[in-house]
């Protein structure tokens, strides 16, 4: 799998999951200090799947209209973190 690891991502983390074969690239190692919405968008430039321990990107996945309900079709790059119907 493709990943992009926040800047919170430990470099240890980051590194034993290169060491199992998977695709990350760092914000810490590449871009650190980026706003949470360039993160956003270099995630889904990228088609990787953001690992993250900042809570503040459910608000931003919220308001950008980027979650979706089960059975929606979505960009790979995005995880299902709720529903934006009710």
């Amino acid at each position: 799998m493709r990943f992009l690891a926040d800047e919170n991502v430990p470099l240890a983390t980051v590194q034993a999951l290169r060491d199992l074969g998977h695709g990350l690239d760092s914000i810490l190692e590449q871009t650190p200090g980026d706003p949470d919405e360039s993160v956003l968008a270099a995630a889904r430039a990228r088609q990787r799947i953001l690992i993250t321990f900042d809570s503040d990107f459910g608000r931003l996945l919220f308001q950008k209209g980027l979650l979706f309900q089960k059975g929606e079709p979505r960009h790979p790059a995005w995880s299902t973190y709720g529903s934006t119907r009710s």
